[in-house]
């Protein structure tokens, strides 16, 4: 191999890796990025790939790959004899079935998925400068996102290591049919996320709708405007209370000039592009079915900006008042 040529890609060899079976496995976990300014990243809960190598771990022999490298002829969960009835007669899905075999075990699943949480989060945020250098001839940052499916390795004691990030994830079930419920569930959840396309019943079926971006995006419609009474108004969806949150600065009239940055939060100094910004923030929590916001905490490597450190105060402010947002 040579390590000079830029094409070039090495993975850290875990020595002491999970085995389940006598199988090493990973886990991918399905990201969307929906703004990079102030950075709002989400990640799949609803399910997560699991894929186990080909062979068995043990014994060691460093000609065999597959005995170490998840490869495309990777085996399923359903082939695995500790998860196979999990997920084939309990119908648990492949993050369900994981977490019941290492409840099993004594172990505590939850410790893999936060360590998981806080490593994509750190990979974006560590990210953020240079996607916002890239995007500055891109004339509107809304108009974007993107899905990816970072993969994992989980060692004996449950901890968490990043091998690599795809930025284009296969989404093809040809290979394992069985997989089909996951990625169109991975996509019917990105599409509801970023307002592409909602769902109804017709007929006693579940009928998937695209929504027409040019009414229900998230800039602000003038009250003025013709169009209003001939287009749905999202109003209803998050209406202006949902917007602004009870800071005791906006309350008790410390922002009458609007002279602090925490002031761009009360209603009296908001910016239009902030009010655009919390709307769409607010548009996302109310589509985004099994996604999950990630919690951005910058450090002095990298700071937060301010969109970014506002957002965190409001996002933080709506927490204490509905859960569902922490």
């Amino acid at each position: 191999m040579n390590l000079d040529k830029e094409d070039s890609f090495v993975q850290e060899f875990i020595s002491n890796p999970l085995l389940i079976d006598n199988r090493k496995f990973d886990i991918g976990v399905y990201t969307v990025i929906t703004s990079i300014h102030p950075l709002r990243v989400y990640v799949y809960e609803g399910d997560s790939l699991i894929r186990f190598c080909a062979e068995d771990y043990l014994p060691f022999d460093s000609n065999r790959l597959d005995k170490y490298v998840v490869g495309d002829d990777y085996t399923p969960i359903w082939e695995i004899p500790s998860l196979k009835r999990s997920f084939t007669e309990q119908k648990l899905g492949w993050r369900a079935s994981l977490d019941a075999y290492l409840l099993s075990k004594g172990m505590k699943p939850t410790r893999i998925w936060t360590q998981i949480h806080h490593i994509i989060a750190e990979v974006f945020r560590n990210q953020q400068s240079r996607m916002l250098a890239a995007f500055k001839s891109v004339p509107s940052k809304a108009s974007f996102f993107e899905l990816s499916r970072f993969d994992f390795i989980v060692d004996e004691d449950l901890n968490v290591y990043l091998m690599e990030a795809n930025m284009s994830p296969n989404l093809s079930s040809e290979h394992f049919s069985q997989n089909r419920i996951l990625y169109e569930q991975v996509l019917y959840n990105v599409f509801s996320l970023v307002g592409i396309a909602s769902t109804k019943f017709q007929g006693g079926h579940l009928e998937m709708l695209y929504v027409d971006q040019n009414i229900w995006n998230a800039k602000e419609i003038k009250s003025d405007t013709s169009s209003r009474d001939k287009e749905p108004s999202r109003d209803f969806i998050v209406p202006d209370s949902e917007i602004y949150v009870p800071l005791m600065d906006c309350i008790e009239g410390g922002c009458m000039e609007c002279n602090e940055q925490i002031c761009q939060l009360c209603a009296q100094c908001m910016s239009s592009t902030m009010f655009s910004t919390l709307k769409q923030a607010c548009l996302e929590h109310v589509n985004r079915r099994s996604m999950k916001m990630l919690q951005m905490n910058h450090d002095k490597q990298n700071p937060p900006t301010m969109e970014d450190h506002l957002l965190q105060t409001w996002r933080t402010a709506k927490c204490e008042v509905d859960t569902s947002w922490c």
